[in-house]
């Protein structure tokens, strides 16, 4: 197999266009064409993480947070991500990161941890709007089923859990051909008039070019008459966060002690009582502090993330739990979840995942 098609597997999955403005996702580097010998999984790309993909022969190397982040004016060995750039190229191991394209899917970074924790997702906390299109086409009747399909399976039409989804009416269109046309009906020169089907369907950014290449494929007009609109509708499975419903309610103090025992994290800074009963949960693996107000606003019982500042803490309240717990803890679940993606695309292909801690964190107890 070659790195290309795990490419388009994640990005067939989560596609990079909906990676945050800032981010970095994707191919960091190496070639597409390169026949993949063996893949390891980690959160970030460290110099042990690399000597660990040389020990076990693996040339591709996923992480979900980007080696390269910020530009960089040249290679050499003045900063450790240039020696480590140098050390990937030198030895011709690939590297992808699958960033915040897949915290922006339900079932991403934050089904991972939502699923160790025994919470039920419902939708995002903060979907994205904006990524959503309309075809509107027009099309003669004897041909309206044949362009229906080849957009159904190139994953127009898909709401949610229901694809195939569309609508039709029915009209006349008029047409003048010029005397160089070449007119599926009609005569050059004579203004017609003939029946059309008006089909419309919803898809995503990322499929706007396919949109336009299946229109042209199975239309029969010489030039096809249609519309793409862009949309403000917002999708709850796409956008930052997650919040969901605890499968066994319990006190705050409880779910304090279980999230330290399922994330093993060694110590928790929260604000807010314990006391109050939990059942409403959001989370956001990672830096999720901007997603406070979110939370509050559906009025949930807890907030699970990382990375929050004193002042946001101030948020915590007596029905309203706010839990940070820490950056690589929450999203240390990321990594299987990436090779679920794979593995259900390709069943027999071998994963490894990373025996080196690679967060820089430490923690000093009393």
């Amino acid at each position: 197999m070659k790195f290309k098609d795990l490419i388009q597997c994640l990005e067939a999955f989560a596609p990079r266009e909906l990676q945050e403005s800032y981010d970095n996702s994707g191919l960091q580097i190496g070639d597409p064409e390169t026949e993949i010998k063996g893949v390891l999984i980690g959160l970030d790309c460290t110099p042990e993480l690399i000597d660990e993909a040389l020990l076990l022969k693996c040339n591709v190397i996923l992480t979900h947070h980007p080696l390269l982040f910020k530009p960089l004016r040249h290679i050499g060995t003045s900063s450790e991500t240039e020696r480590m750039v140098a050390a990937l190229i030198r030895n011709n191991i690939q590297l992808y990161a699958f960033h915040t394209n897949f915290d922006n899917v339900l079932n991403g970074v934050n089904q991972s941890l939502a699923h160790a924790l025994g919470i039920d997702l419902h939708s995002v906390l903060a979907p994205k709007s904006a990524h959503w299109f309309k075809l509107v086409v027009f099309v003669p009747p004897s041909h309206e089923n044949t362009l229906a399909e080849a957009l159904f399976n190139i994953g127009a039409g898909t709401l949610g859990k229901y694809s195939k989804c569309s609508y039709t009416s029915t009209g006349q269109g008029s047409f003048l051909p010029d005397l160089n046309a070449n007119p599926y009906s009609g005569t050059s020169g004579t203004l017609s008039y003939t029946s059309e089907t008006r089909l419309e369907l919803v898809f995503p950014k990322q499929l706007l070019s396919k949109i336009t290449e299946t229109v042209h494929a199975h239309h029969p007009y010489e030039t096809p008459a249609y519309d793409i609109l862009a949309l403000e509708n917002q999708n709850s499975e796409t956008g930052s966060g997650a919040w969901g419903i605890l499968k066994n309610p319990m006190d705050g103090k409880q779910f304090l002690k279980r999230i330290c025992e399922v994330l093993q994290c060694p110590v928790l800074s929260y604000s807010g009582s314990v006391q109050h009963p939990i059942k409403k949960v959001g989370l956001c693996g990672g830096s999720g502090s901007f997603l406070i107000p979110n939370a509050l606003h559906k009025q949930l019982d807890a907030f699970i993330t990382a990375d929050i500042s004193y002042h946001n803490f101030f948020h915590g309240s007596a029905n309203f739990l706010l839990v940070n717990a820490g950056h690589a803890e929450t999203e240390q679940f990321t990594l299987k979840q990436i090779a679920r993606v794979i593995q259900k695309e390709f069943p027999k292909f071998a994963i490894h995942f990373t025996a080196t801690s690679t967060s820089p964190v430490k923690y000093f107890i009393t």
